[in-house]
């Protein structure tokens, strides 16, 4: 709302000279809210030009103007008898006396000191207007001649005009001095503020554990709390960085390199640079353990960014590089233990399956008619001998696998598994145990449903698992595994009407050699199979369940990822090509057409009679039917399935006797000897390659044995007995040695045909026999055979495969293999010489 006084003067024309378009805005808005006509004037000569032609009723200008200055304005202004009537307000900060006399001299009106209060602006506006009619009547002139600053003044300013002007002045400088003292108020408050926060920071720093330490650009402490000089074991020190190093007895991780000067956090923070956690060691002057100190250092700057000192903070870490020691320490002690117990079980496989080889080879020897009749009560105890030591090597080999899972180097080979194939094959496994107890054991599941799973370890999962079925489901029991799809998983099933499982003992059966108690009966069993088939579940990305409650039944279950369908071979008869010849059949099952085409033009331009299978799954029905001399098949078409192919013939009594030759591109002939093929043709197969192992398999089921007998070399004497039994068995001549020394006297006297070598000997090891006997001419070709339980470096295993003719291991079944390969080097041409 306007004053009355405003309103009085309301239409009043006042002129602005502000070269700052900001205020001069600022003005005409503010003046213009009252009433007043303004006009503004962006400088002094523009403002003079519009006061000679608008005659304004009072002039407001800024001092300091560019082209003409206020005060030079003002004295124009008055030096016009029109014009100085008119009064003026210079805007001024009033920065010296010299401002009052400037405007004395050019006759202004009143000070308006910057930055101005709106209302002491209006104020003297309308005290102004309100006495020009005074001032035009009342005009006595006074001549003063003023000394200031060694300069002469003389001022002209008429009576009324010199009083306002220093009436403003006055209150101006009063202005100033409440403006001075309230700043003095307020800076005296705010330093009172300063010492109290200081006390605070103060007080905080010292009560921390944490050692603070600050310092200027100089190198003079400014400040450090009591937690520095117990941390660092002295007071804060004076001087150079060397003589501070010096004095702390700083020290770098290794404790004896003393810790350089320019290298110490303080010192690396005061050249500018951020220092985070640096790690530092403490010698105690008083011999007792270091301390480790972790450092934080920063720089120290002024607010144009200019170094200014340097700043860290240091915290006691010795606890927890103490405990990281005990940890690292710990960590060492469990991997050296986990070194001896597979040192141990490495030991104890050798120890316990070598004794256990000779127990079941002479069982199975002892059963045989060729060494004369049994009556019923030995067959029993012979029996009961085989049973025991096949149940022995059971738990060895559980107890190895779950050493290997719990040490992660159990590696999955995962492939897209059929579960019909994968449960059918398991059931008619396990169909022989559950038919002495009556047991119905069935399978339900859909035709090409396929998992993603390593299928030797699903099959081993199963058997587990339908094993513990069979063992704990009375007779007359039933037994089923289920496969059903559930969305992207698919759900596998082992239940069982048996007595089931009680809550309690629910969660303990998955532990290690905990066994599961039949009422007053016996405990069965070694306690592994639970523990080791959830950890194989596991290992799949899967858990194992159980569902069970006492007196119906249990259910174990897991899921498996659904995976791509494996696609089956057409339903349809295979064609079965045949080429008449005067010799041998060789049945080629190759689901390749153009290496079927070259197999069989290799074979049938020399002679033979060919049979060719181009759908593989069928080859062992064809082989049983047709009876060929020997058979070819390529495993690298379909490995896993090639090699199921391989076990069926070898275990089928209708053509386990047909030689099997392996041609392929992959480099597996461990495998393939393993699962009974009897040559092993790596492709290309150049055609007299092919046609010398045809040649050696033909041969083996009417090659007489040879002359020179086989030098087997075991320091176990059953072992030893054992071989050499076998090899007796099949007709060929044997020489033993017990030990290095006998071997290398008997090949340095008579050659033998090939040598079975066993690594870990008395005397002179299998290595150094192997590395002597191939530097030596005369036995550079000698066919030797490695057959051992030693752990082997990764250097051993190259050497032994580069210059042995076959290895074998102990740990595996290795004795049909070892017949096998027997017989498909003994019947190749030798170039050894006597």
């Amino acid at each position: 709302m306007d004053s009355p006084q405003a309103v009085v003067h309301k239409g009043a024309e006042i002129l602005v000279a502000e070269d700052s378009p900001t205020q001069a805005e600022k003005l005409k808005y503010l003046l213009s809210e009252l009433g007043y006509v303004v006009t503004i004037a962006a400088n002094g000569k523009q403002a003079l030009a519009a006061a000679r032609k608008r005659k304004p009723a009072i002039l407001i200008t800024d001092v300091v103007m560019p082209e003409m200055s206020g005060f030079d304005l003002c004295k124009a202004i008055k030096s016009e008898p029109d014009l100085r009537n008119i009064p003026v307000i210079l805007v001024t900060s009033l920065a010296s006396a010299q401002d009052v006399i400037k405007g004395l001299e050019c006759g202004a009106d009143n000070f308006i000191r910057k930055p101005y209060d709106e209302k002491y602006l209006f104020s003297r506006i309308d005290y102004l207007l309100t006495n020009r009619v005074l001032r035009k009547t009342e005009k006595v002139q006074i001549g003063v001649e003023v000394y200031f600053d060694g300069q002469r003044h003389f001022i002209t300013s008429e009576r009324q005009q010199i009083l306002d002007l220093l009436i403003s002045t006055y209150e101006g400088a009063v202005q100033i001095n409440e403006e001075l003292e309230a700043k003095q108020e307020k800076l005296k408050h705010s330093e009172q503020e300063l010492r109290i926060q200081t006390k605070i920071l103060r007080s905080i720093l010292e009560s921390m554990g944490d050692g603070v330490i600050v310092r200027d650009e100089n190198g003079r402490l400014l400040f450090s709390n009591a937690a520095a000089e117990k941390l660092l074991g002295v007071g804060p020190a004076v001087g150079k960085p060397a003589e501070r190093s010096e004095r702390y007895e700083l020290f770098k991780a290794d404790q004896v390199t003393p810790y350089p000067p320019n290298e110490m956090p303080m010192a690396r923070a005061m050249c500018g640079e951020a220092v985070d956690a640096e790690e530092v060691c403490v010698h105690d002057p008083n011999g007792k353990e270091p301390t480790w100190l972790s450092a934080t250092a920063r720089p120290l700057r002024n607010e144009n960014g200019a170094l200014q000192g340097g700043v860290v903070v240091f915290h006691d870490v010795t606890n927890r590089r103490r405990a990281e020691e005990a940890i690292l320490k710990a960590k060492e002690e469990a991997e050296r233990a986990t070194r001896f117990k597979d040192q141990f079980l490495s030991t104890m496989s050798h120890e316990l399956r070598t004794p256990l080889n000779a127990v079941l080879g002479f069982s199975d020897l002892l059963a045989d008619e060729r060494y004369g009749p049994l009556n019923e009560r030995q067959q029993r105890y012979v029996q009961n001998i085989h049973n025991g030591g096949r149940h022995l090597l059971r738990l060895i080999s559980d107890i190895l696998d779950l050493s290997k899972i719990q040490a992660g180097r159990l590696e999955l080979s995962f492939e897209n598994v059929r579960l019909d194939q994968a449960l059918g094959e398991v059931v008619s496994a396990m169909q022989p145990l559950a038919d002495k107890k009556s047991q119905a054991l069935s399978q339900l599941a859909a035709p090409g449903l396929t998992v993603r799973a390593d299928v030797t370890r699903l099959k081993q999962i199963l058997m587990n698992l339908v094993g513990n079925a069979v063992k704990f489901t009375p007779e007359q029991g039933r037994i089923e595994l289920i496969a059903r799809r559930n969305d992207e998983k698919v759900r596998v099933e082992v239940r069982d009407t048996g007595p089931g499982i009680p809550p309690e003992e629910q969660k303990r059966i998955f532990e290690a050699f905990y066994r599961l108690r039949q009422g007053a009966g016996a405990t069965e069993g070694t306690g592994l199979g639970l523990a080791i088939t959830q950890r194989l579940v596991e290992l799949h990305g899967e858990q194992l369940g159980l569902d069970s409650q006492p007196g119906e039944g249990s259910c174990f279950y897991f899921t498996l990822p659904v995976a791509s369908e494996v696609r089956e071979e057409t339903v349809r008869q295979s064609q079965v090509t045949s080429v008449t010849t005067e010799l041998s059949r060789i049945l080629v099952i190759e689901g390749n057409s153009i290496a079927r085409q070259l197999i069989q033009s290799q074979l049938t331009s020399s002679g033979y009679e060919t049979l060719l299978c181009d759908q593989p799954e069928n080859g062992p029905k064809i082989a049983a039917e047709l009876q060929p001399d020997a058979i070819t098949l390529d495993p690298l078409t379909d490995p896993a399935h090639a090699w199921r192919l391989l076990v069926r013939l070898k275990n089928d009594p209708r053509t386990a006797t047909i030689p099997v030759i392996a041609v392929t591109s992959g480099d597996q002939p461990a495998i393939g000897a393993l699962l009974g093929a009897d040559e092993y043709l790596l492709k290309p197969v150049e055609k007299e390659a092919m046609l010398a192992g045809v040649r050696r398999c033909l041969a083996i089921r009417s090659a007489a044995p040879p002359e020179r007998p086989i030098l087997v070399v075991e320091d176990d004497r059953r072992t030893l007995e054992f071989i050499g039994e076998s090899l007796k068995a099949q007709g060929y001549a044997v020489t033993l040695a017990a030990d290095g020394a006998q071997a290398r006297s008997h090949v340095a006297s008579s050659l033998p045909e090939m040598v079975i070598l066993d690594l870990l000997l008395p005397k002179v090891s299998g290595l150094e026999l192997l590395r002597e006997w191939r530097a030596n001419p005369r036995t550079a070709d000698l066919p030797i055979f490695i057959l051992t339980s030693k752990n082997l470096s990764p250097e051993e295993e190259k050497y032994l495969r580069a210059h042995a003719e076959y290895l074998l291991d102990k740990q595996e079944p290795w004795q049909e293999a070892l017949v096998n390969q027997l017989q498909r080097v003994l019947l190749r041409p030798q170039r050894v010489s006597n």
